[in-house]
């Protein structure tokens, strides 16, 4: 899996290509209503695919401190 990611990532300006990926992260795969429309891995998106995009990111329970 984590060949298969390398892969997506460019040799250069690494940088560049992961704020892009949060960017997109922020404006169309968003927790409560993502746009699957507008995202350019609709084809390819296992959560859209599984029906469950609307489910993830699963956030961790909050840590009780005493």
């Amino acid at each position: 899996m984590r060949a298969a990611l390398q892969s997506l990532v460019p040799a250069r300006r690494a940088g560049d290509f992961a704020r892009r990926l949060m960017d997109l992260g922020s404006l169309i795969c968003t927790t409560k209503r993502p746009a699957c429309a507008r995202c350019p891995w609709f084809d390819v998106c296992e959560a859209r695919r599984r029906g469950i995009q609307e489910t993830l990111p699963v956030k961790a329970p909050k840590w009780f401190r005493p």
